[in-house]
């Protein structure tokens, strides 16, 4: 597993991944999200700004040889504010937003 920190798009506006048809993009790319007005339970919002902090001190730790959290895993019901949270996420860590249309995947 590389320790190499994740710094943006491995594809490109003009090459995002379509459909086997060619005619649907797979990816919604949002390149400044807006998460302001997330509200979370103090828990959850500690663990999210300590994903934060990491990911802004990447070089640091890096060459301390830590690991470095490369993914979040947000799961919950419908309406539960998964999707605002991944946009407070990228915005906050200064990355665009990619969201993966599964029902594109799926009908591939």
């Amino acid at each position: 597993m590389s320790s190499r920190p994740a710094t943006g798009l491995r594809f490109t506006a003009g090459s995002l991944p379509v459909d086997a048809d060619g005619t649907h993009a797979l990816v919604d790319v949002e390149p400044a999200p807006d998460g302001d007005g997330l509200m979370l339970d103090p828990r959850v919002q500690a663990e999210l700004d300590e994903v934060v902090a990491e990911r802004r001190r990447a070089s640091d730790l890096a060459r301390a040889g830590g690991p470095l959290t490369r993914t979040v895993l947000l799961s919950g019901p419908p309406g539960v504010g998964k999707s605002m949270t991944a946009r407070w996420l990228a915005q906050r860590v200064e990355l665009p937003l990619v969201t993966l249309d599964l029902a594109a995947v799926v009908s591939s």
